[in-house]
């Protein structure tokens, strides 16, 4: 309320309520400014002073408890006003006092029930339970519909299933390496069918994730072919470093490496030769449990001899492969 000094003197300003209540701060002063009309300004002031004061002070005074003023209007049986009341002290939490809140749900509860609203009170019932589930109404000299409402409220509360918040369930690790061991047979094709049988194949290898479907690895082949002529055997072994790319379709995870190595092969006992060992491998994997996988290898092969008069040999491999994916 602003308080400025009056045009024609003070008795022109009855507007201050609250002044107008007996305080003697304003008798003083209005008394003062009725007998000072004529006098200068700065007396008008002096006795205007005080009023000023005195509703600044009021002003700033704190309000009713609301609470207790809930309170009796519920000892008054004025039910109305006692719902508006409480439930405005219930939203300011009545001061963080616990046993306060759960009286004011209690009081809530009758006040609701002695209107006839039946729903509003096990609502109010409910709220005091969440406080204080371990809450108990005595029956004797209760009446009926409280204990009705509240049973109904504990009822309630036990049908209410528990808000869980789901952990969402971490990310598997993507795949960094992947250990396989295939066992094959392995076929000649051209002039070579004429002088060796078909043999066996046995790779070993291992492939690393680079990025995306992109893989990088090598590995090692061990193979036998017995000659068609005689009963000598013709092995070779080799290794070999490989980059391609992975990709999955449903549950078939398919590679493809085409890799460079070195190979030594020849008849034991007899001259060996070196050969630039160049395979495509094409591979189909499906997971068994965890990260074991079986699958199949489809891997052309060429060979190529290291000498002055290169020669060279192409072979088939078909096979069965284990891996492991870690």
């Amino acid at each position: 309320m602003p308080c400025g000094l009056p045009r024609g003197g003070m008795a022109r300003r009855p507007d201050v309520a609250l002044a107008k209540s007996g305080s003697w701060l304003w008798r003083v002063s209005h008394k003062f400014a009725r007998s000072s009309q004529k006098v200068y300004d700065s007396s008008v002031l002096l006795g205007f002073i005080p009023a000023c004061l005195f509703v600044i002070v009021a002003q700033t005074a704190p309000a009713a408890d609301t609470y207790a003023a809930g309170l009796a209007c519920y000892e008054q049986l004025d039910f109305h006003c006692s719902i508006e009341l409480l439930s405005a002290a219930a939203r300011e939490k009545s001061g963080g006092d616990p046993a306060r809140l759960l009286d004011i749900y209690r009081k809530l509860a009758d006040s609701h029930l002695a209107l006839g609203r039946r729903e509003e009170a096990i609502a109010d019932f409910m709220h005091l339970l969440r406080l204080e589930p371990v809450y108990r109404i005595e029956g004797s000299g209760t009446s009926p519909k409280i204990l009705d409402a509240f049973g109904e409220a504990r009822d309630r509360l036990k049908r209410e299933k528990p808000v869980r918040l789901e952990k969402p369930a971490p990310a598997p690790p993507e795949p960094w390496m992947e250990v396989g061991l295939s066992a094959n047979a392995e076929f000649l094709v051209g002039k070579d069918a004429d002088l060796l049988k078909t043999g066996a194949a046995v790779d070993v290898e291992a492939n690393f994730v680079l990025t995306g479907p992109w893989l990088a690895g090598g590995g090692l082949r061990y193979t036998f072919h017995d000659l068609a002529e005689n009963n000598s055997t013709l092995h070779l072994a080799g290794g070999w470093a490989a980059f391609g790319a992975a990709l999955e379709v449903g549950p078939v995870r398919t590679q493809l490496l085409a890799g460079v190595g070195l190979a030594r092969f020849g008849i034991p006992n007899q001259e060996g030769k070196t050969g630039l060992m160049l395979p495509l491998r094409l591979t189909a994997n499906i997971p068994v449990s965890g990260g074991l996988n079986l699958g199949l290898q489809v891997a052309p092969v060429w060979l190529v001899t290291m000498e002055s008069d290169p020669k060279s040999s192409f072979t088939l491999t078909l096979g069965g492969r284990i891996s492991m994916i870690f």
